[in-house]
Protein backbone atom coordinates (compact mmCIF):
# COMPACT_ATOMS: atom_id res chain seq x y z
CA UNK A 1 0.00 0.00 0.00
CA UNK A 2 1.43 3.60 -1.04
CA UNK A 3 1.15 6.29 2.09
CA UNK A 4 -1.50 8.70 1.47
CA UNK A 5 -0.52 11.06 3.75
CA UNK A 6 2.42 11.84 6.40
CA UNK A 7 0.98 13.76 9.55
CA UNK A 8 3.63 16.22 10.64
CA UNK A 9 3.26 18.65 13.98
CA UNK A 10 4.23 16.77 16.85
CA UNK A 11 7.60 17.64 18.12
CA UNK A 12 8.63 14.79 20.26
CA UNK A 13 7.62 11.04 20.24
CA UNK A 14 4.30 10.08 19.61
CA UNK A 15 2.79 7.72 22.54
CA UNK A 16 -0.54 6.45 21.23
CA UNK A 17 -3.17 7.05 18.43
CA UNK A 18 -6.59 6.37 17.93
CA UNK A 19 -8.91 5.92 15.54
CA UNK A 20 -12.87 6.59 15.56
CA UNK A 21 -15.11 5.27 13.03
CA UNK A 22 -17.38 8.62 13.36
CA UNK A 23 -15.67 11.20 11.91
CA UNK A 24 -12.52 10.35 9.24
CA UNK A 25 -10.04 11.41 12.02
CA UNK A 26 -7.15 10.16 13.96
CA UNK A 27 -6.17 11.91 17.76
CA UNK A 28 -2.69 11.46 18.52
CA UNK A 29 -0.75 12.21 22.18
CA UNK A 30 2.94 12.91 22.20
CA UNK A 31 5.94 13.59 25.09
CA UNK A 32 5.57 16.92 23.42
CA UNK A 33 2.58 17.70 25.91
CA UNK A 34 -0.03 18.17 23.03
CA UNK A 35 -2.91 16.23 21.58
CA UNK A 36 -3.50 16.36 17.83
CA UNK A 37 -6.88 15.88 15.87
CA UNK A 38 -6.25 14.99 12.62
CA UNK A 39 -8.67 15.15 9.35
CA UNK A 40 -7.09 12.07 7.91
CA UNK A 41 -9.21 12.87 5.00
CA UNK A 42 -7.28 16.22 4.64
CA UNK A 43 -4.07 14.73 6.00
CA UNK A 44 -4.14 18.05 8.49
CA UNK A 45 -4.25 18.52 11.86
CA UNK A 46 -7.70 19.89 13.12
CA UNK A 47 -7.16 20.68 16.67
CA UNK A 48 -3.72 21.57 18.52
CA UNK A 49 -4.43 20.58 22.88
CA UNK A 50 -1.92 22.36 24.90
CA UNK A 51 -3.66 21.47 28.14
CA UNK A 52 -1.43 19.26 29.40
CA UNK A 53 2.01 20.20 31.65
CA UNK A 54 3.38 16.61 31.04
CA UNK A 55 3.96 14.25 28.53
CA UNK A 56 0.92 12.39 27.44
CA UNK A 57 1.14 8.81 28.10
CA UNK A 58 -2.31 7.38 26.26
CA UNK A 59 -5.37 8.13 25.23
CA UNK A 60 -8.82 6.06 25.76
CA UNK A 61 -12.34 6.80 23.49
CA UNK A 62 -15.66 6.75 25.17
CA UNK A 63 -17.49 3.51 23.65
CA UNK A 64 -20.92 5.42 23.38
CA UNK A 65 -20.58 9.36 23.93
CA UNK A 66 -18.52 11.54 21.66
CA UNK A 67 -15.57 11.80 23.99
CA UNK A 68 -12.39 10.85 24.59
CA UNK A 69 -9.59 11.07 27.57
CA UNK A 70 -5.77 11.74 27.55
CA UNK A 71 -3.72 11.05 30.75
CA UNK A 72 -0.20 12.72 31.44
CA UNK A 73 1.51 12.28 34.89
CA UNK A 74 0.01 15.49 36.40
CA UNK A 75 -4.25 15.11 35.29
CA UNK A 76 -6.53 13.27 33.10
CA UNK A 77 -8.68 14.74 30.80
CA UNK A 78 -11.94 13.98 29.11
CA UNK A 79 -12.79 16.12 25.91
CA UNK A 80 -14.89 16.53 22.79
CA UNK A 81 -13.50 14.57 19.71
CA UNK A 82 -15.14 17.74 17.23
CA UNK A 83 -12.60 20.51 18.81
CA UNK A 84 -11.22 19.17 21.95
CA UNK A 85 -13.31 20.92 24.76
CA UNK A 86 -12.30 19.92 28.09
CA UNK A 87 -15.58 18.10 29.70
CA UNK A 88 -13.42 17.15 33.07
CA UNK A 89 -10.09 17.52 34.38
CA UNK A 90 -8.54 15.10 37.61
CA UNK A 91 -5.43 16.71 39.01
CA UNK A 92 -3.23 14.38 40.79
CA UNK A 93 -2.96 15.40 44.34
CA UNK A 94 0.64 16.20 45.92
CA UNK A 95 1.24 13.81 48.41
CA UNK A 96 3.86 14.15 51.80
CA UNK A 97 2.52 11.17 53.15
CA UNK A 98 5.22 9.06 55.01
CA UNK A 99 5.47 5.07 54.07
CA UNK A 100 6.25 3.11 57.08
CA UNK A 101 7.45 -0.29 57.14
CA UNK A 102 5.55 -2.21 59.70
Amino acid sequence: KSCIHTLSGHTNTVSDVKTQATEPQIITASHDCTVRLWDIVAGKTRATLTNHKKSIRSLVLHPTQYTFGSASADNIKTMEMSGGRIYTELIRAQCDCQHSSS
